[in-house]
């Protein structure tokens, strides 16, 4: 039923919307969407109505039960209230949260709930921008993942926000190596956006996992290029290839060749794709020998997938001719499917879809 309520309010549909959650009996689904049709009341403008609606959410909130439920519904109705400006309201029901989890709920050896909520509302304090106040809750963490993946959210949003000195000293603090190399190809990213192109490369090669680093790379590359810095964005994209393929991983090797089309490059893109297609097949040979009744199916969800990237890559052509060779009818569709959407995005409506026809076998 809040499935039901939420197509109603995407449609515009507000009372049948209300009715239908109104008669939720579950007090956590029935807050997820009236706070979910106050979203909506709030993109269309309807300020009055989202405020009330947003009132009848927290009084849903107060009947869950269980602590690990309210602090959750809790966190979801502070972040509307911060997108509609209302950021006092939502620091105050992401306290009301914290107090729910610090008092209520416990982390054990199996579930790790409390830390887990900890996690959830240092994220938040970080979209309604209390940036100590996220800091605070996520060093009070117990569980070192959650720990870990909150202070890279944290610092990822000081990031964002162009405190990146700050967001550095809080990646020095993560003891999760995967968390730091995300967090560190995140900001090397956002240092690019800003325009610092030496300090974003300097960060990008602090990182020590090859995938990271080459998707940092990567991504510098591209907003070089779109800074008309075309010789240095060729440069730094051969040097995240070269690392791409010292992984042996596809989706490095794919994720490089869609980069090489976004600066124009696009038949380094195409020879870059072509090549992951022979590794495939090479890879598919080599499982065989272990797992035969496998192997075969495992191609055939590489090539789907690397007809997609031909796609993201604007090679239409190739994307298609990639499907006919893929035989399980279900990554077919999917990919033909990513297929018709990308041509869409590529401004190409115009061309047939009668090559996109969706297999029956």
């Amino acid at each position: 039923m809040a499935d039901i309520a939420k197509k109603y309010a995407e449609a515009g549909q507000f009372d049948q919307a209300l009715e239908v959650a109104r008669a939720i009996e579950d007090p956590y689904y029935r807050s997820q969407a009236l706070t979910y049709i106050a979203g909506k009341y709030e993109e269309a403008g309807i300020k009055a109505e989202a405020s009330s609606t947003l009132s009848q959410s927290i009084e849903a909130i107060k009947t869950i039960k269980d602590p690990s439920s309210r602090v959750s519904a809790l966190t979801e109705i502070a972040l509307t209230y911060a997108k509609s400006g209302m950021g006092r309201k939502a620091s105050e029901i992401l306290s009301q949260a914290l107090k729910v989890a610090k008092t209520e709920m416990v982390d054990n050896l199996v579930f790790k709930s409390k830390s887990r909520a900890f996690a959830n509302i240092a994220t938040k304090y970080t979209e309604v921008d209390q940036f100590d106040r996220a800091l605070r809750v996520a060093r009070a963490i117990k569980d070192p993942d959650y720990k870990s993946d909150a202070l890279a959210n944290i610092a990822v949003k000081y990031a964002e926000a162009g405190q990146f000195d700050q967001a550095l000293k809080i990646v020095r603090a993560i003891k999760d190596c995967d968390k730091k190399f995300s967090a560190l190809a995140d900001i090397a990213c956002r240092y690019a956006e800003a325009g610092q192109y030496d300090r974003a490369l300097e960060v990008a090669r602090t990182i020590k996992d090859p995938d990271y680093k080459s998707d940092a790379l990567a991504n510098i590359a591209v907003k070089c290029a779109q800074a008309g810095m075309s010789t240095q964005a060729s440069e730094i994209l051969s040097q995240a290839f070269e690392l791409a393929k010292t992984t042996s991983e596809l989706d490095a090797l794919t994720n490089i060749a869609v980069k090489y089309a976004e600066i124009g490059m696009s038949e380094k893109a195409s020879a870059i794709l072509s090549e992951a297609i022979e590794l495939a097949k090479d890879e598919a040979v080599t499982a065989a020998a272990l797992f035969p009744k496998l192997a075969l199916h495992w191609l055939t969800i590489k090539l789907a997938e690397i007809a997609k990237k031909y796609a993201e890559a604007g090679q239409f052509n190739q994307a298609l001719e990639l499907t006919r060779g893929v035989e399980d009818a279900y990554y077919k569709s999917q990919a033909l499917v990513y297929i018709a959407s990308k041509y869409e995005e590529h401004g190409k409506q115009s061309v047939s879809y009668t090559h996109l026809t969706l297999p029956t076998n």
